[in-house]
């Protein structure tokens, strides 16, 4: 199905469908829950007419390291998002994507190309078992790095979780204009708090920079996600000012 449509062709903010171009299965997913300055997000997302989510007095950082086969490919990404609202309609929560990282360079060049979104070819792993943990490693040496300690800890919830929302890109130029896609994650979700014997490191000078801003957010890492056999979906991409109205 199409997303709904108004009489001028702009898709509506209440839409209940989306069509997904993409929507692998038996996903192997980590997610990394964190929290960094909700100031520095604000400035930074200003100029964007988005504003983050409050957790707290703290904005929110979401890391997806998922393990996924597409048109019989089988490769690793992991992306890096905050979590934010658009100015124009605060009831559609969705992410910015920061940056991703695919271990395809196929499909690094596709996501660049195709659906504008900002993707680079480099090394990622992910293992799904405990101790959890994910890595991407690019040129110049490390990116990212998370790993779960083997310390004993209970799952702080178990069920069948869906998170479905407007992920909008950094713009890449001002005439050029905001673009989105509608992403959606789905399957049984184990959480675990991220302990004091977990690590997770950021290298903000690596890969041409791309992850700085979460390092000079401060970003904090306080929860564990995990899906073993998750589904993703991802539409077309939009542009912005047929989404949401100005």
């Amino acid at each position: 199905m199409r997303p709904n449509l108004d009489s001028s062709g702009r898709v509506m903010r209440t839409a209940t469908s989306i069509c997904y171009v993409a929507e692998p299965k038996r996903v192997r997913e980590v997610s990394l829950i964190g929290t960094s300055d909700f100031g520095f997000w604000s400035d930074f997302l200003k100029p964007e007419r988005l504003v983050p989510v409050r957790y707290g007095d703290a904005a929110q950082v979401v890391v997806v390291a998922a393990e996924l086969g597409y048109l019989g490919i089988r490769f690793t990404e992991v992306s890096f998002s905050v979590r934010a609202v658009p100015t124009e309609e605060r009831g559609q929560e969705g992410m910015r994507l920061l940056h991703a990282f695919t271990s395809s360079r196929v499909f690094a060049w596709c996501e660049r190309a195709m659906f504008a979104t900002p993707y680079t070819c480099a090394e990622c792993q992910v293992s799904v078992q405990r101790p959890l943990s994910a890595r991407v490693t690019a040129t110049g040496g490390f990116v990212f790095r998370a790993e779960m300690s083997p310390l004993a800890r209970a799952a702080s919830r178990a069920v069948d979780e869906t998170w479905e929302g407007p992920v909008f890109l950094p713009p890449r130029s001002a005439a050029d204009g905001i673009r989105l896609f509608f992403g959606r994650l789905s399957g049984h979700t184990t959480a675990y708090p991220f302990l004091s014997g977990d690590s997770v490191s950021l290298d903000g000078s690596t890969a041409g920079g791309v992850l700085r801003p979460l390092v000079d957010s401060g970003f904090s890492a306080m929860e564990w996600l995990v899906r073993a056999d998750a589904t993703h979906g991802k539409s077309k991409t939009y542009r912005r000012t047929d989404v949401f109205a100005p």
